[in-house]
């Protein structure tokens, strides 16, 4: 994708897609509650794990209760994933399974309630969100440049953002308005120098 140049007080601000972003399944843990186990012959997905087949894995869960789902992959043109079935049946199928153990749960809601085996469900569905935001190529970043060319700043690692890259555009706005802030901080302390070392100009 070419950048999406736009213009901000007389700044430019530069919206591109993130060419090497992390995996989000390298993120803190703290910020990962499901497992990703997959298989498949061709890409390396999900979490690390030590189960060799399904089989194994279905096995495990009879002695460690968890909320589960599944995990679809649709491989054409590149990849993308989804917790529900693509339908095509020749490009696609199930990848394997993301987990939340019920006793992950607890540590996390303090209970195991209907309510809270329902918010660590959400938690996976929005966590195979970014991951297929990942797998898409669907990861951007900004770079703010000043009226004499120079890079003042950039940040990457926005997963998903909105068709008009509105939050993005917010944090790039904020970014040049605290710039100007401290242009006219540094020239009001310019001044008063100046007009504390030669009184006689003022």
């Amino acid at each position: 994708m070419d950048a999406d140049v736009r213009e901000y007080k007389g700044y430019k601000i530069r919206i591109m897609r993130d060419d090497s972003p992390e995996s989000p399944r390298e993120w803190d843990n703290r910020n990962i509650l499901g497992t990703m186990v997959c298989w498949h012959r061709r890409h390396t997905l999900g979490d690390k794990h030590d189960f060799s087949a399904p089989d194994d894995f279905r096995e495990w869960l009879k002695e460690n209760p968890s909320e589960v789902l599944s995990l679809y992959l649709l491989d054409h043109s590149g990849i993308t994933m989804s917790t529900g079935s693509f339908g095509d049946p020749w490009d696609s199928g199930q990848v394997g399974w993301i987990y939340i153990t019920h006793k992950r749960i607890r540590e996390e809601y303090g209970k195991l309630t209907k309510k809270n085996k329902a918010t660590a469900r959400g938690c996976m569905e929005q966590e195979v969100k970014t991951y297929d935001d990942y797998l898409t190529g669907e990861v951007y970043g900004w770079a703010v440049i000043a009226p004499n060319g120079e890079e003042l700043a950039s940040c990457w690692g926005y997963f998903g953002c909105p068709d008009d890259k509105s939050y993005i555009m917010d944090e790039a706005r904020r970014q040049v308005d605290w710039h100007l802030k401290e242009l006219k901080r540094q020239k009001r302390e310019t001044l008063a120098r100046w007009k504390k070392l030669y009184p006689e100009l003022t």
